[in-house]
């Protein structure tokens, strides 16, 4: 699949920060977009489903028409819920009688072997990138260790960066991405676990599937993830570890949303960061005092202290949520967004407030982070 051209679908505002970052995709095939019609994303450039800069790239919508002219199709998450049963799943079907080759990052329940079936019979590629599916070596080697004895927690020598949200879907994974991306260009060696469940296609690592399971207690899974991040480190010899936290810290309301900041917690109590990124929607009332309480919250809830935050382009609707108990979000300009951080970042010695989806304030993070662990590593050998 090196040079296919890969049909993404359905496509939205999920997979548009690999489309940003498409150089870090192990393939060097070119993508071609289709979202379903009534998305609002028909003959629009991809930027439209983010607010960022321009990518140049139009969406379109008819699959049928796009099958014909792709080698391999990818079957992505999408922000926008999409039945499986009634219409994903036909769309597979149809891309496998069309011996396209097939890669799928959506759950496929107990479809999963009549696919693969279907894709031998047919001679085409499937691939399955699913943390729930897919049980890495590393994972094994740390659960076998565990089931043997080794039930104590690890330190590292590694810098290690936290990249986490007030809630779900505030460009986290933008955020994850961006600093590997700009953190290998200055020539430093990142190992990473991304907060999605199909990191591997982009040279990391899914965060893992034994954080997610029943049968696992919660002061194990500390255990667990301290050792998993510790095996990383022995195995891979990183100049620094980017840690991207799935969920959120809280719900916006009265339902398991974000997971009530449960994995936020294990994950503070199995690693300690050097540097932490927090990302939060905007709101017209954002102000120092906001940012103040927001700090002490993580501070003193999960022991983190806050290095910078990222403003993310989306206002959450209140109207929505009360109505319909769910998370749901208005995009913001960028304008505003740009203005309330050059407010936020008046008078103060170095800036503490980003917007991820302008290249500048990327750029400036991610040197702000080397600086900073620059300075921590002086200390220490002082």
């Amino acid at each position: 699949m090196m040079n296919d051209q890969i049909l993404i679908y359905p496509y939205d505002l999920q997979f548009t920060p690999i489309l940003r970052h498409r150089d870090l995709f192990k393939a060097n095939g070119s993508f071609t977009l289709c979202s379903p019609p009534g998305w609002g994303l028909t003959d629009k450039d991809a930027s439209y489903s983010d607010g960022g800069p321009s990518l140049d790239t139009k969406v379109l919508s008819n699959f049928e028409e796009l099958l014909t002219f792709s080698d391999t199709v990818w079957f992505t998450e999408s922000e926008n819920k999409i039945a499986f049963n009634e219409f994903l799943y036909f769309k597979i079907q149809q891309a496998i009688k069309e011996s396209k080759n097939i890669i799928c990052t959506i759950d496929l329940n107990e479809k999963i072997t009549d696919i693969k079936d279907a894709c031998n019979k047919r001679n085409v590629h499937f691939e399955y990138n699913l943390t729930s599916f897919n049980l890495s070596n590393i994972e094994k080697q740390i659960e076998l260790s565990y089931k043997l004895g080794n039930h104590k927690l690890c330190r590292f020598n590694t810098p290690i960066v936290f990249v986490a949200g007030l809630t779900e879907k505030l460009h986290k994974f933008e955020i994850q991405l961006v600093l590997r991306e700009l953190l290998q260009k200055m020539g430093y060696k990142v190992s990473q676990i991304g907060s999605r469940n199909f990191c591997e296609m982009l040279g990391f690592h899914s965060f893992p599937r034994f954080m997610y399971s029943n049968s696992v207690s919660e002061s194990t899974k500390v255990l667990l993830f301290n050792n998993y991040v510790k095996k990383i480190e022995l195995e891979e010899a990183p100049d620094i570890i980017l840690i991207g936290i799935p969920g959120g810290i809280m719900p916006l309301y009265d339902d398991a949303a974000s997971g009530f900041g449960i994995l936020a917690f294990e994950i503070s109590q199995a690693v300690v960061p050097d540097f932490t990124v927090f990302s939060v929607p905007f709101e017209d009332q954002l102000d120092k005092d906001y940012f103040r309480k927001i700090s002490r919250l993580l501070k003193y809830r999960f022991g983190l202290d806050v290095s910078c935050f990222n403003i993310a382009n989306k206002q959450v609707d209140w109207v929505q949520v009360d109505q319909e108990g769910k998370e749901s979000y208005c995009k913001v300009h960028q304008d505003l967004i740009e203005k309330k951080i050059k407010d936020l970042n008046k008078d103060m010695e170095y800036q503490s407030y980003f917007n991820i989806l302008n290249p500048d304030d990327a750029l400036k993070m991610s040197t702000i982070l080397i600086d900073t662990l620059c300075k921590y590593a002086e200390v220490q050998s002082i």
